[in-house]
């Protein structure tokens, strides 16, 4: 399924002090930047053991915790800085952001708010703000925080690139365009951004200005297939067949070259954020967790492919996540209560689908409880490709758990061995909660 989903993609992290002068914290930190965060949290402990109320220690633990995605660790952290000293807009800045990625968005702005009023030129804490309201849908006040930004910030590519994704969400393609190009001359220039930018273009229907941007995009990483295949979509629709013609089968010969066969893959177990459920997959596959609004619900991706879900689709790959106490909100009692909703539910949400079309749908049992598992082809528009999916669900008392395989059709024979070993390999935690 070809999803556009919002993300909060910035991670404007903050130092009260880059470097201490005390050589009891030169380990931590030089583990710190040398990005090895598991030294770096074991560093700051010991310091933390002989004094518990060491502000910096604290925060640069916190901090770690935070790049280590164990965010409620981070939060506890920033508690105990904030306590020491309450007046710290860093920290502020930085439990904001652990919230967000819990999904607790409204506290994340409320964060992000007192990180501002202790320092109105806290350009970070504006980007990460703008972020948070894009991840809510509130557009406007997204672009006045980026606006804010830049005006404290005029030379950092990354506000622009933000407001490029804002203004593209928006439909404002014009000014999209504009801000992406001003990345690209502020030393942004990376395949991603010239892959955006020639997606704006296509947009504004100016089709030799995207051909030269995917173009370029697939120059600076041939590994960025997108940019081949959009080209090809893009030569065909102006008429010159012959060199779509030459795209897509390039572009078949690249996709199958990268088919490592099965037997050559190296698994590893990817955890939901929340550690309620547990899955494999090859180990060089990635986990982006997803903004939710509510703290009963965790959302993540799995995929090879390095994207940014706010502006990209994800191509092949696993949308995961656990909806809890579902009874609070539906009026459901059973587990195949839960499984009738999401029947309807996946109903409603696919009924303005070009092609949704199930082959066949299995009724399992996992430990006793309910599962659904279907085979389906869904495709969103004629401009859209056509997608397998392995779609399977499971009711745990009051929770549903999901797992939506995806890839291209004309490739997902070689990604539904992958996808079946993965979806055996679910774990449950035995902590989850089972009744109603």
């Amino acid at each position: 399924m070809l999803r556009f989903l919002i993300v909060i993609t910035i991670i404007s992290l903050t130092f009260i002090k880059l470097y201490s002068q005390n050589a009891d914290y030169e380990s931590g930190d030089a583990a710190f930047f040398a990005r090895n965060y598991d030294k770096a949290i074991a560093e700051y402990t010991k310091i933390l053991q002989k004094d518990p109320k060491d502000a910096y220690a604290l925060y640069k633990r916190g901090v770690a915790f935070l790049y280590t995605n164990n965010f409620d660790a981070a939060i506890n952290d920033f508690n105990h800085a904030l306590d020491i000293n309450g007046d710290d807009p860093d920290s502020f800045n930085n439990r904001g952001l652990a919230l967000s990625y819990k999904g607790d968005l409204e506290k994340a702005i409320e964060d992000f708010n007192r990180a501002i009023k202790l320092d109105v030129s806290f350009s970070q804490a504006y980007i990460n703000r703008g972020s948070a309201f894009i991840a809510i849908q509130q557009f406007d006040k997204a672009v006045k925080d980026f606006d804010k930004a830049i005006k404290l910030d005029a030379k950092n590519p990354e506000i622009y690139l933000q407001r490029a994704r804002l203004h593209y969400i928006k439909e404002d393609f014009a000014s999209s365009a504009k801000d992406y190009s001003t990345a690209i001359a502020l030393g942004l220039a990376s395949a991603k951004v010239y892959y955006n930018r020639g997606n704006t273009y296509y947009k504004m229907e100016k089709y030799d200005e995207a051909i030269k941007d995917y173009t370029t995009a697939f120059e600076l990483d041939p590994d960025e297939l997108d940019a081949l295949n959009n080209r090809a979509y893009t030569y065909s629709l102006i008429g010159k067949e012959a060199e779509a013609d030459k795209d897509r089968k390039l572009l078949s010969e690249l996709r199958n070259a990268i088919f490592t066969p099965l037997e050559n893959l190296n698994f590893k177990q990817f955890a939901s954020p929340d550690g309620s459920f547990s899955i494999e997959l090859p180990d060089n596959w990635k986990l982006i967790q997803m903004p939710v609004e509510s703290s009963d619900r965790v959302e993540f991706l799995l995929t090879p492919e390095n994207i940014n879900p706010q502006s990209e689709g994800m191509v092949v790959g696993v949308t995961a996540g656990i909806i809890k106490n579902l009874s609070k909100s539906i009026p459901v009692s059973t587990e195949p209560d839960i499984l009738e909703f999401w029947k309807g539910s996946m109903d409603q949400s696919n009924e303005d689908m070009l092609i949704y079309k199930v082959y066949w749908q299995r009724h399992l049992q996992l430990k006793g409880h309910a599962t659904i598992l279907n085979r389906t082809t869904i495709q969103a528009t004629e401009n859209h490709m056509a997608f397998g999916m392995l779609e399977y669900v499971i009711a745990w008392g009051d929770n549903l758990i999901y797992l939506y395989f995806q890839a291209p059709e004309t490739n997902f024979d070689y990604f539904e061995k992958i996808f079946e070993k993965s979806y055996n390999s679910l774990l449950i935690d035995d902590s989850l909660k089972l009744t109603y």
